[in-house]
């Protein structure tokens, strides 16, 4: 995880976390400053929906798409961070 000092954060800090955000990979201290800074910044909110909705897209599309459950579920883990796709 990305450390970033105990301030309030810029628009290239919170978009530098905003997957570990919506992954809910952050400690709750830096998720709490990210979502602070998001709530009062109109670009970054505009592109964390748009970050959330393609990943919500993306794990859409693997379940309704027919592969190998053992493959599905590497890109699904993938997805949320938590393993390499190799």
């Amino acid at each position: 995880m990305t450390k970033v000092p105990s301030t309030v954060l810029d628009c290239d800090e919170a978009l530098e976390l905003l997957h570990e955000y919506l992954k809910q990979q952050l400690t709750p201290e830096l998720a709490e400053r990210v979502r602070a800074h998001i709530e009062m910044c109109r670009p970054c909110l505009s592109h964390s929906r748009f970050e959330a909705s393609y990943l919500r897209m993306l794990e859409h599309k693997l379940k309704s798409i027919t592969c190998p459950p053992e493959s599905r579920e590497r890109i699904l883990t993938a997805l949320h961070g938590e393993l390499p796709l190799s």
